[in-house]
């Protein structure tokens, strides 16, 4: 798969910017619910190793285009999906789409979750993020993720804020079934690319802390998306059942359940700070054992009253240990324990009437 980052990408009305690849003819309409003049910009994957720009500006309007290509991402995997109702890396087979019966009371929630592809310097990645509300009620398109996600592989700090820029925020990405084939096209385009840092714990990724980022979207998410916006729990409360939501190898949209409480956890047995993290184990149903994998981190652990408890770091469940647990840093110790700075914090962010 390949994908592509602009430096800059200034197009007249009336221009159209389309990505092709091979494999089942797969298309990309880049100004598709966006602004054609931004100065940073990036693209979904097509499969396979070849793809085709094609670029149409009106004839009078030629001397007004900008297009500058800065980079192509791609990815160190030789195989193309070998299930049409899955996407690039396929996620573990024990993993149930959204639209199964577990998922029927989450519909609402879920339209809050969001694809992340990451790019971190001169790597990228996915992780899953959630749009949450804040005590205003603004609309304001905040996502929360895992700072993990943002941070240097080599020096362990937070990326700059030009990757940022570059981080390509997918909504609605799942499919309307089950079980069963259905076509990529059926899965909507509803991307935004772009998003300002706002907070983050400072604490490498969970090591110390609880492992929160908070970005702002640079663009207003379109009506058509049908977003929603999550609410969130900053209570110390150990909820006794729930579900999250996510994009395991940044497959299509999935549903993980647990039916057994939370416990109070950290995620670094060797901090000496106790209580940043949920521990959640998962309980198999009716279409599968939900659990997590790689582009699952960020993603949000819901609780039964439908609110954000937490964001994924990271554990040890997988298909065939039905006994691993995950840990989710807590939406609690985000709000003001990770610093004093307003940086370090959600509450001001999140709740700014106090």
């Amino acid at each position: 798969g390949i994908n592509l980052y602009f430096n800059d990408l200034q197009l007249p009305i009336g221009s159209k910017i389309i990505l092709k690849g091979a494999y089942r003819n797969q298309e990309i309409d880049i100004l598709q619910n966006k602004t054609p003049n931004t100065s940073k910009y990036a693209t979904g994957f097509i499969y396979g190793d070849y793809i085709e720009l094609t670029l149409e500006i009106p004839l009078e309007k030629v001397d007004e285009a900008k297009v500058l290509l800065e980079g192509a991402g791609i990815t160190q995997s030789n195989f193309l999906p070998y299930d049409i109702r899955k996407d690039f890396v396929d996620a573990a087979d024990c993993n149930i789409n959204i639209q199964c019966a577990e998922g029927d009371l989450w519909q609402k929630s879920g339209r809050s979750v969001v694809r992340i592809i990451v790019r971190n310097e001169n790597l990228v990645g996915f992780c899953t993020g959630v749009l949450v509300n804040n005590t205003n009620e603004d609309f304001t398109p905040y996502i929360l993720t895992a700072q993990h996600c943002g941070l240097n592989e080599f020096t362990g700090d937070l990326i700059e804020q030009s990757n940022f820029d570059q981080w390509v925020f997918s909504f609605n990405y799942e499919v309307d079934a089950c079980t069963g084939v259905t076509s990529p096209n059926s899965i909507p385009v509803n991307v935004l690319v772009g998003a300002d840092i706002i907070a983050h714990s400072d604490d490498e990724g969970g090591e110390s802390g609880s492992d929160f980022l908070l970005l702002r979207l640079k663009n207003p998410i379109p009506a058509s998306f049908d977003p929603v916006f999550a609410g969130l729990s900053n209570i110390e409360i150990d909820a006794p059942s729930g579900v999250a939501i996510h994009h395991p190898q940044g497959d299509v949209k999935k549903i993980s359940t647990y039916n057994t409480p939370l416990e109070s956890s950290q995620f670094s047995s060797e901090s000496n700070i106790r209580n940043t993290h949920w521990r959640v184990v998962w309980t198999q149903t009716a279409n599968g054992l939900g659990i997590t994998e790689g582009g699952s981190s960020g993603a949000p652990l819901f609780n039964n009253a439908g609110q954000v408890a937490g964001n994924l770091t990271g554990g040890l469940a997988s298909c065939e240990r039905l006994d691993g647990f995950d840990l989710f840093g807590k939406v609690s110790y985000h709000w003001r324990s990770n610093g004093n700075a307003d940086t370090r914090q959600l509450a001001n962010w999140l709740d700014p009437s106090d």
